[in-house]
């Protein structure tokens, strides 16, 4: 099987070496290739990578703008609004040659989710493959990522305490609407 992994663009103010933590795809990456029972080709597409560009400010957050001019304050933290990598910031060429069977993003944060169906829905526009998502984002509320995604993706991994309790197995809670089930992870 072909599995490739993304993670996805997101806006904000800021960003930080542990959002744009891009090692967290190949430790996808090894998990499955040294997990699996099976040999599988998995590919990381990072389309985050340095990529930063300011855009304005989003009509929902436009009530900060009075803050970010610099007369509130001698010092500020936020001065502008960025989005960091973008939907097609990969070698298209590449994933199209790799042929994925499979499509895992990982979502660091919910309030990124926008960045995630963004991707999702772009990725689904050149192939038709199962989507999985997994991350912080998912984990903290997976029920919001598959209510609104349009059935995109068909469940979410989430991080589990159970790896704690059986350090000799790697566990993942599936979720699929409403159902949560464990499965060791046998792609």
């Amino acid at each position: 099987m072909n599995i490739a992994i993304f993670n996805h663009p997101f806006t904000d103010f800021y960003s930080s070496p542990k959002r744009m933590y891009k090692n967290i795809l190949n430790y996808l990456k090894d998990i499955i290739i040294n997990d699996s029972q099976d040999k599988h080709n998995v590919e990381c597409f990072d389309v985050v990578k340095s990529l930063k560009k300011e855009i304005s400010l989003p009509e929902g957050l436009s009530y900060l703008e009075e803050y970010l001019d610099g007369g509130v304050a001698d010092y500020l933290f936020f001065k502008k609004y960025y989005q960091f990598g973008s939907i097609d910031n990969f070698n298209h060429k590449h994933f199209k040659n790799f042929n994925p069977d499979l499509i895992i993003i990982t979502s660091f944060a919910y309030c990124y989710f926008d960045g995630f169906k963004s991707i999702v829905n772009y990725l689904k526009g050149l192939c038709s493959v199962p989507v999985i998502c997994g991350g912080h984002g998912p984990s903290s509320n997976p029920e919001y990522y598959l209510k609104n995604s349009n059935g995109n993706p068909i469940f979410c991994f989430v991080t589990t305490f159970i790896p704690c309790l059986y350090p000799h197995k790697r566990f993942l809670a599936c979720i699929h609407t409403t159902k949560v089930s464990r499965m060791n992870i046998n792609f």
